[in-house]
């Protein structure tokens, strides 16, 4: 199964980019931002762990005519 990110996680990656860009007058936001990275990181690692499709779960499309845009199907 393909992992994709959501619109959450390139919110928590872009509030990670506030602490790095005042980290010009405040060298030890540098630190906070990475160890923020890397928690997010580890919570992609969990979650992808976690939220693995069952093996036994199959999914079949079946189309009685040959398929074009613009035809009404029955889903």
């Amino acid at each position: 199964m393909r992992f994709v990110f959501t619109r959450l996680f390139y919110v928590l990656l872009a509030a990670g980019f506030v602490p790095l860009s005042l980290s010009w007058e405040r060298p030890i936001l540098r630190w906070v931002t990475v160890g923020y990275d890397l928690l997010l990181f580890v919570f992609i690692v969990v979650d992808y762990r976690v939220s693995r499709m069952p093996e036994d779960v199959s999914v079949k499309r079946e189309i009685e005519n040959r398929f074009h845009l613009g035809a009404e199907t029955e889903v």
